[in-house]
């Protein structure tokens, strides 16, 4: 009986010790969704910065990403509700243009935080991720930097994006 409020005033002290932060990262590592390991390889990564505002250039990052099978078949299901014309269609019966539209799946997407982090990159496991980070030097500029602890899928994922961006907005030097 004695023991139970020793475990839980030992663990509620080890919380506040360590700080709350700590605790968090390390169910976000476990979890998954951790982009500690992105951020501190930000040193090396690919940069470009463009002339535009943050909401035009992370929305145009977020365009490239593909649309997942569950999710494009979502889409299909609402707008046949929506107009009663479509028909359902099954999950293999997905127009290639709606799920191969676009080079990458986010797998985290913080508009707060400024920053995503992508998945399924052409040429690599599907798994590796690489993180693209958003900062805004001024009203008129965004930086991009690209980075991931693969180098071919920061390569990749750098090209896909700066070649897209560059059809779009300027670049600023």
């Amino acid at each position: 009986m004695c023991k139970k409020p020793r475990i839980i005033f030992t663990i509620c002290l080890l919380a506040f010790v360590m700080g709350c932060a700590q605790i968090t990262e390390s169910v976000k590592v476990i979890w998954g969704s951790s982009t500690k390991a992105l951020e501190n390889a930000r040193v090396d990564a690919i940069s470009k910065t463009y002339r535009c505002s943050f909401t035009a250039c992370y929305d145009a990052v977020l365009s490239f990403a593909r649309v997942r099978k569950a999710h494009a078949q979502r889409i299909l299901e609402e707008e046949a509700l929506e107009e009663e014309a479509l028909d359902a269609q099954d999950d293999n019966n997905v127009p290639a243009e709606v799920v191969n539209k676009n080079y990458f799946d986010i797998f985290i997407n913080n508009r707060k935080k400024r920053h995503m982090v992508v998945m399924g990159i052409p040429g690599n496991i599907e798994t590796t991720e690489a993180g693209i980070f958003f900062s805004q030097p001024n009203l008129t500029t965004v930086k991009i930097e690209v980075t991931s602890l693969s180098s071919s899928a920061k390569r990749k994922v750098a090209q896909l994006v700066f070649d897209e961006l560059n059809l779009r907005f300027s670049e600023a030097h």
